[in-house]
């Protein structure tokens, strides 16, 4: 338990073939009764992996997320990539794609513990847009 004791967690992210799902994600978190083992869930990664419904994903894993990849997509990419892939590296600027992220928030608003967002897209220009977006969606929720 010195990893607990340090306040040290191992994210397992949804992105690859073992991990597109909540069920996944929840086998790999299950092989070992540890507190540190939990989830890095990714909004862009879960929706274009197109596995399954992402905000009912979320609700499965949403016990064990402890970190948050804001990630989003366009219509255009998601049109042409979703089923296809297990993940993108890039999107688009939160808010500007097919995440709800409001709805994302409501989704771990129950949970008890901290849950950081980290926000994932592939330019200056786009980050500069996601964190005011961001910030507006977040208000005064803490995690």
């Amino acid at each position: 338990m010195w990893l607990a004791c340090r306040r040290v967690y191992i994210c397992i992210a949804a992105h690859g073939l073992y991990t597109k799902t909540s069920e996944g994600l929840l086998r790999i978190v299950n092989l070992v009764q540890s507190p540190c083992i939990v989830v890095n869930w990714d909004t862009g990664n879960s929706h274009i992996a197109g596995a399954e419904d992402h905000y009912e994903g979320l609700a499965r894993v949403r016990d064990h997320v402890r970190h948050v990849h804001a990630k989003d997509t366009d219509l255009l990419q998601s049109e042409r990539e979703r089923g296809t892939v297990t993940g993108s590296p890039v999107g688009c600027a939160s808010g500007e794609g097919v995440v709800d992220f409001k709805r994302v928030l409501e989704i771990l608003d129950p949970v008890d513990r901290d849950v950081y967002l980290s926000e994932e897209c592939g330019t200056v220009e786009q980050a500069a847009v996601s964190l005011p977006y961001l910030e507006s969606v977040v208000g005064d929720r803490t995690f």
